[in-house]
């Protein structure tokens, strides 16, 4: 027999056989599951993504991702994934395929079905054993897959979240929702703003699977499930983050983007006690830049660079020779960056607008996303003539594109009603100084 565990937008089914389903807890676990030991691979054949909003950089590592939630949990068996062309799949083959389609194998999909998981046992005595769980993406027109984190959007379809409820069902877990539980959980049968497994979803995988050791670790941190690049959790320049190698094999990954003119690069773990070994890598996670072993204090490691590129880095922490567990210790990120605010900051409001005087100039920087930088002036009673206030610069930034300012003149005595404003000194879309100017022949007196 087959069971097909189907997710859907707003209601879901569960078609065909269903053996021996048994209630633990308020997950519904089959007690028909893979045998101890099982890799269940599967061949992803989702072929090209589009841009990933998560920063993911392949439909083969969204699918790793998803499997890692599951894959620290449990004890006896484990998820993998390898790339496969597409169009291979076949039913029924003890493969475990995974892709998009039209249809499950000539079955057309619910009008709301988004994914359907297609569960094969094999044997006569109970429980029956699973032997193969292929998955089967919608690939109808108005669906917009992608991956990305948080609450549920209504215009693009999550691939991420609606692979780990898939993944649950091949597990052996149903909705608990469709069995009179109310409780808080990824496989209920429709999509929310959970986008991990939740205690409950861990309670039901540990009672068929066991729970995954930890040979003496802790049970993990906080900034867990990072175990992949394209889970690789963020940091600050200068921001200390406390991980742990809570079982043994674990890996934790942190990102971090070095903006244009940064210097004197300084990543360092530290601790109680622990061996880590940690690895820098460039724009990607295949191109490796330098690696340390005990740079740093005791066993703990350490990189330094004087001059490094700008870009996209990831890092990544291990235990020495990965047989070990460490119980906690400190990643650090540091670096010297000319562009991170500037000596007039906070400015970014009229109240505490900075004084400029007649003919200097003053060096700042839009240091974040959406900076406003505020000056002041007086013209004295007599009013002035000639008139200019402009920016200048670097016409282009680190990644090639260029500096564009818009220059706002408000006043006399007011904050709001703006005399003159001005974009592009040369005048216009397609030119090549976007710095900005406001040239006028006279001003009244008052404060601008």
């Amino acid at each position: 027999p087959t069971m097909s565990g189907r997710l859907t937008r707003f209601s879901c089914c569960l078609l065909g056989v269903v053996v021996a389903a048994s209630r633990l807890s308020a997950f519904v676990a089959d007690n028909n599951k893979w045998p101890s030991g099982t890799t269940i691979t599967y061949q992803v054949q989702l072929g090209s993504s589009p841009s990933l909003l998560d920063g993911a950089t392949s439909w083969l590592a969204v699918t790793q991702a998803a499997m890692t939630e599951w894959n620290g949990q449990m004890q006896d068996v484990q998820f993998a994934a390898v790339q496969a062309t597409v169009g291979s799949q076949s039913e029924s083959n003890r493969v475990n395929d995974l892709f998009f389609s039209d249809t499950h194998y000539g079955d057309a999909f619910g009008a709301q079905t988004l994914a359907v998981t297609l569960n094969i046992f094999e044997g006569f005595s109970q429980p029956l054993p699973r032997v193969e769980a292929d998955i089967v993406f919608n690939n109808k027109s108005d669906l917009n897959w992608n991956s990305y984190r948080g609450a549920r959007r209504n215009d693009v379809d999550d691939l991420r979240r609606v692979l780990i409820h898939e993944l649950g069902h091949a597990l052996g877990l149903d909705h608990p929702n469709d069995n009179s539980q109310d409780v808080s959980s990824i496989m209920n049968a429709f999509v929310s703003d959970i986008d991990t497994v939740t205690t409950d979803d861990i309670q039901g995988a540990q009672s068929l699977y066991g729970v995954r050791g930890g040979g003496g670790g802790s049970s993990g941190d906080s900034f867990e499930s990072d175990n992949i690049a394209s889970s690789a959790t963020p940091i600050a320049n200068g921001a200390t983050q406390t991980h742990s190698i809570h079982e043994v094999g674990d890996k934790d990954w942190v990102s971090f983007t070095l903006p244009l003119g940064g210097t004197n690069l300084v990543i360092e773990t530290s601790g109680a006690s622990g061996d880590t070994e940690i690895f820098l890598f460039l724009t990607n996670w295949e191109n490796l830049l330098v690696s340390d072993d005990d740079g740093g204090d005791q066993l703990f490691s350490k990189i330094s660079l004087l001059s490094p590129t700008a870009g996209e880095y990831f890092l990544r922490v291990e235990e020495y020779s990965n047989n070990a567990t460490i119980d906690s210790y400190a990643i650090k990120v540091s670096w010297s960056d000319p562009l991170e605010g500037d000596s007039f900051e906070p400015d970014n409001t009229a109240e505490t607008a900075v004084a400029i005087s007649n003919g200097q100039t003053q060096n700042r920087s839009i240091h974040v996303d959406g900076d406003l930088d505020w000056a002041t002036f007086t013209i004295g009673a007599g009013g002035a003539t000639d008139f200019v206030v402009e920016t200048a610069g670097s016409t282009v930034d680190q990644f090639n594109l260029s500096r564009d300012t818009v220059l706002t003149l408000f006043g006399p005595n007011s904050t709001t009603t703006v005399l003159e404003e001005n974009d592009d000194i040369d005048g216009g879309p397609g030119g090549s100084n976007r710095f900005s100017r406001i040239s006028l022949g006279s001003l009244a007196a008052g404060t601008y």
